[in-house]
């Protein structure tokens, strides 16, 4: 594979793993609209106790050109760029310092800047000047408005020769305070704010927490090989409410499952054929480093696919804590010894097999949880009938506790030929995986690779496509 094409595939594995981030915060929709609403809330409560109503009084004034000889009002009173120039004229002067001056004495509010308190604006497309006075005091508002009728054409009779106003509009002291959305637009701001700041604080988290997101990423930081990549297929519950076998499934069985699903099972069926043909490998055994990523799944439809070639295959229960073959392959009417009894040595194995209806696929189930496990699989007896079974089947499987958190994977790789490692897409954290397979590099058993399991985004690996029928997707090879 060239360098172009490797690098094409990691940067497609960096958007994807940055698409299954923003799932993830999705996902917990519920936490960023209670982060949502809370800001909002809070806002809210704030702005109602610190915002201050304000009054406003307004004057208008009709602004009107004068001819410079007569002093008349010309035809050009209606000139628009006159009027503009003219509200800016006038605006200054309202505003200016002797006029302010003069209205602070008014009012009695000698030291306060009560210019901040005037606003002026020209009407868009007319002559008419506005003068807004707002404060918190309604009647503050009212008298300073009065004060600048008053005290206005004194200052602009002589200031302005081109130019005069009148007033068009009478002020009036306000009733009610002026209508203010700012407590609505500061919750909904806030809201905006803690939607942003919880989905941020939860895509950190969710990148922080470094889970496996790729086959790449796995391949390239832990340096374990890849067996195949199981797409994610909706799980269909085996049995019926009242049977106890209800362990929700997908097994290659079921057509269901559809074809692409089928495929991938038989690609790596095909590797562990070759394995077996150049290696020798007849034992295998398939854990996982958490509990939930799909190994017990994995394991059955490895070995289901292995009969199919017409090969003799069994598979063993080594989870004795939670053991979930005989729920998964819908066999707990048909138990009655299991392989605990025959770690004890109460009875031959040959006693124990089942094999479920309409598989050629032997089962050494368990049944209940024990307490001494990994005991039991310590125990000569568990020895020896991995080598018995080596010696009667042609694949033996061994599905294990998961091993980052249980020993018993440990345990019986001293006497398997191979481990899988099942790692579920975003599952567990990748220095997780990498002690696992670590472990169990370093016993007798030789790590084969990892099964990605349960891969819900596409391109992954090159040649990804989507089965529009069974909405899953599958991941070849170019």
């Amino acid at each position: 594979m060239t360098e172009e094409k490797i690098g094409g595939i990691e940067q497609r594995d960096r958007e994807i793993e940055v698409l299954i981030i923003a799932k993830n915060v999705l996902k917990k929709w519920w936490v960023l609209l209670i982060c949502a609403v809370v800001f909002a809330i809070v806002a809210y409560v704030v702005t109602l106790q610190t915002y201050t109503p304000q009054y406003s009084s307004k004057i208008s004034y009709a602004i009107n050109a004068r001819d410079y000889t007569s002093g008349n009002v010309i035809q050009s009173a209606t000139d628009f760029v006159i009027a503009e120039y003219l509200s800016n004229t006038y605006s200054y002067i309202i505003v200016s310092k002797d006029l302010m001056d003069a209205v602070r004495s008014d009012v009695n509010r000698p030291n306060e800047p009560i210019e901040r308190y005037v606003r002026t604006m020209l009407v868009e497309n007319s002559n008419i000047l506005q003068v807004v006075v707002t404060s918190d005091d309604a009647q503050l508002s009212y008298d300073i408005a009065r004060s600048i009728i008053v005290h206005l054409p004194s200052y602009t009779s002589t200031a302005v020769k081109s130019g005069s106003v009148e007033v068009f509009e009478q002020p009036y002291k306000a009733q009610f305070p002026n209508a203010d959305n700012r407590v609505l637009k500061n919750a909904l701001l806030a809201a905006m704010a803690g939607f942003f700041l919880a989905a941020v604080v939860l895509y950190l988290v969710n990148y922080f927490r470094n889970t496996v997101l790729s086959a790449t990423s796995l391949q390239n930081q832990g340096g374990i090989n890849l067996i195949g990549i199981v797409p994610h297929v909706q799980p269909y519950k085996k049995g019926n409410k009242n049977s106890g076998n209800n362990k929700e499934s997908v097994l290659i069985t079921n057509k269901s499952a559809g074809f692409i699903f089928i495929e991938t099972y038989k690609s790596m069926r095909t590797k562990l054929e070759r394995l077996s043909k150049r290696d020798g490998i007849k034992t295998i055994l398939v854990s996982s480093a958490l509990e939930n990523e799909g190994k017990t799944t994995v394991a059955v439809n490895l070995a289901l696919t292995l009969t199919q070639t017409g090969k003799s295959v069994v598979i063993v229960e080594g989870d004795l804590r939670k053991p979930a073959l005989h729920l998964i392959l819908s066999i707990s009417d048909k138990i009655d010894k299991t392989v605990i009894n025959i770690l004890n040595e109460e009875v031959d194995y040959k006693k124990v097999i089942i094999r479920p209806d309409g598989t050629k696929l032997d089962v050494l189930p368990s049944k209940g949880s024990v307490t001494n496990s990994a005991e039991l699989l310590s125990r000569d007896s568990a020895r020896k009938l991995i080598a018995q079974l080596k010696q009667d089947y042609d694949y033996v499987i061994v599905d294990t506790p998961p091993a980052n958190i249980f020993t018993e994977a440990s345990i019986l790789t001293e006497f398997m030929d191979a481990a899988i490692l099942v790692v579920r897409q975003d599952c567990a954290t990748i220095n997780m995986v990498m002690n696992v397979a670590y472990d169990l590099a370093q016993s007798k058993a030789e790590l084969i690779g990892f099964v990605f399991n349960n891969v819900e985004d596409a391109n992954v690996l090159p040649g990804a496509y989507r089965n529009k029928n069974y909405k899953y997707y599958y991941y070849g090879r170019e």
